[in-house]
């Protein structure tokens, strides 16, 4: 089903039935980036190489890019050559 059939059933929705769609939409989201969180074995280091700022991150595979560039900013520059 795709959202442009999924949107007039749900606007058609009570307000409490809105509710629950959130609350569950909210709680698979919140699982799945707990899942992708674990699964993450070592945390973003920046350093510079050739002048060139370099980030060392794990693959990235349904990376979340906001939460990778705050951590990074976090962290002192390094030089490696």
């Amino acid at each position: 089903m795709s959202l442009t059939e999924l949107f007039p059933i749900v606007k058609n929705l009570s307000p409490a039935e809105k509710i629950r769609l959130l609350e569950f939409l909210q709680a698979e989201i919140e699982q799945g980036q707990s899942a992708s969180e674990s699964s993450e074995s070592i945390h973003p280091t920046l350093h510079r190489k050739n002048d060139i700022l370099v980030i060392d991150t794990v693959p990235l595979n349904h990376i979340d890019f906001n939460r990778l560039i705050e951590e990074v900013r976090e962290q002192p520059i390094k030089t490696r050559d």
